[in-house]
């Protein structure tokens, strides 16, 4: 399924709060992605989460050195809690598994119930989160029904300049292009751009 609306996957994804292992982060920076450490990034994550938890869920035990709790995404443990899950929980601490928080940084062998987007029984997209509070901001304009098809570059492909919609029309940016349209998206999008494997390019004809 792909998200194409405001707040793209996030309106329909299981939405599960999981930042990752600090190992992938950092394996990052050692393959050349300078400030994409775990802890460079750990201060955004703060920034924009807003934790809601009931601290007497022995099941989902929480570090709160690793939580904030007055950022615009709501994040909470699912209520009421499916016993099943609890069972489950339950059943690999026998296995051996550690009870923990597993948003710590260090998610192996750790488990507990699930940390979800989630706001008073309601999904908390991206979209509720972040751009329902910043619509009216003069330096913010949202278009919807626009699909941006192809990023436009400088001659010598250096450098972003603007953006293709809907296949036709161009906008140019003054300052930069940030491309955020997911896992799938963002990769397609620059191989319509014209970056990436020559081969594969050239035997669609791009």
């Amino acid at each position: 399924p792909r998200g194409k609306c405001l707040g793209g996957s996030s309106v329909l994804n299981y939405m599960g709060y999981v930042r990752g292992s600090r190992e992938d982060y950092n394996n990052w920076v050692k393959e050349g992605a300078l400030g994409w450490s775990y802890d460079e990034l750990l201060p955004f994550f703060l920034k924009s989460e807003n934790l809601r938890y009931d601290s007497s869920e022995q099941y989902a035990p929480i570090c709160r050195k690793s939580h904030s709790f007055k950022g615009p995404l709501s994040v909470s443990v699912k209520n009421p809690v499916n016993p099943i899950a609890k069972c489950f929980v339950e059943t690999c601490t026998r296995m051996g598994h550690k009870l923990g928080d597993y948003n710590d940084g260090d998610p192996d062998n750790k488990v507990s119930l699930i940390q979800a987007t989630v706001e008073n029984g309601a999904r908390c997209d991206t979209a509720t989160a972040f751009l329902r509070s910043s619509s009216t901001q003069e330096n913010l304009t949202i278009v919807t029904h626009a699909h941006v098809t192809k990023v436009l570059l400088t001659p010598d492909a250096s450098v972003a300049v603007g953006v293709e919609i809907n296949g036709a029309i161009r906008v140019m940016a003054k300052k930069e292009v940030i491309l955020s349209a997911g896992a799938v998206g963002s990769p397609a999008i620059l191989l319509h751009s014209g970056l990436g494997p020559r081969e594969e390019l050239e035997r669609v004809g791009i």
